[in-house]
């Protein structure tokens, strides 16, 4: 099969879709005999390089067209799904999932499949960072408790680990157990401390997570901030310890099956998350008139409607 390819040696479809001019891309599909033909130096189709750039109106063309790249992993894993959400490229996001990605088999594996790394697109969203891609993904009905890395790390550990509050809120809103723990018992606050993450500690302390657990280790929150010298998080811990009634500082560390035995009961940061969950949603159900089943529809730039009280806000 003759391929057309550039002076670089790489694909000219290719080309065109980095050039983000949609004409051009329209010319080389006029010519092209393969529109999901993966380049040379990383496995990846077209429907790749546009997911991966952000550029919707051409992943869009590119579907039109019937790519089947959907469902296609390059060579460290990704599909396109995992490229879009890890960019936090939410309009490239919804139509990979929605009606004009015709593979409909592609539309329910690409959010199982995972990569090299052991990332599903979800756990790749909340790593990075993307609050309204997590939130759309699981709209469309990602499993935020099937992504779970060796150890048994959570998207939640994930998420904590890079300090994105607002993921956390998110994943809070549909119901993620803030308590979790890995198999050595490394929970989201120690986590959060061993990062340094000073919003999230504040948050997750604010969400009912006990500063007193300890790991496998023995080791608390406090004890991992203190050596890796995180000195505001030793503060904000220690200031949570003082002001801690003596039953919850003297608290045992988590069970190891996966969450606290303790009862699940909201706090104030989980419930205004929900609250205001519901109450965005509900908002953009009114102003867009959506219909059942679609896909919510982020206006362009607009940031993330809800955020728990924190000192520091974070954005996307």
């Amino acid at each position: 099969m003759h391929k057309l390819f550039g002076l670089s040696k790489q694909p000219a479809l290719h080309k065109a879709v980095q050039s983000g001019e949609i004409s051009d891309v329209r010319v080389m599909l006029q010519k092209c005999t393969d529109i999901d033909q993966a380049d040379k130096q990383n496995g990846r189709s077209p429907l790749h390089v546009a997911a991966a750039a952000g550029f919707d109106v051409i992943l869009g063309e590119l579907l039109d067209r019937q790519s089947k790249a959907a469902g296609l992993q390059d060579t460290d894993g990704n599909t396109p799904l995992h490229l879009a959400a890890a960019g936090g490229h939410t309009r490239c996001v919804q139509l990979l999932m929605g009606s004009r990605n015709s593979d409909q088999r592609s539309r329910q594996q690409q959010l199982q499949l995972r990569n090299a790394a052991g990332y599903t697109p979800l756990m790749a969203a909340a790593a990075a960072g993307h609050a309204q891609v997590v939130d759309v993904m699981l709209l469309a009905g990602a499993d935020m408790h099937s992504g779970v890395l060796q150890g048994r790390v959570t998207i939640g550990h994930l998420a904590a680990r890079g300090g994105h509050v607002q993921v956390l809120a998110v994943l809070a809103a549909h119901g993620f157990d803030l308590r979790s723990d890995t198999l050595d018992m490394t929970t989201l606050l120690h986590e959060a401390a061993a990062q340094g993450q000073v919003a999230a500690v504040q948050w997750l302390l604010q969400a009912g997570l006990n500063p007193a657990a300890r790991n496998a280790e023995q080791k608390s929150a406090l004890d991992l901030a203190r050596a890796e010298q995180h000195h505001t998080v030793v503060q904000v811990l220690r200031n949570a310890a003082a002001s801690a009634p003596p039953a919850a500082a003297a608290a045992a560390a988590p069970s190891g099956s996966g969450a606290s035995s303790e009862p699940s009961t909201p706090t104030a940061a989980v419930a205004a998350a929900i609250a205001a969950r519901s109450s965005m949603q509900q908002q953009q159900q009114q102003q867009a008139g959506r219909l059942a089943g679609q896909l919510v529809v982020y206006p362009e730039n607009e940031q993330y409607k809800f955020y728990p009280a924190v000192d520091k806000r974070v954005n996307m």
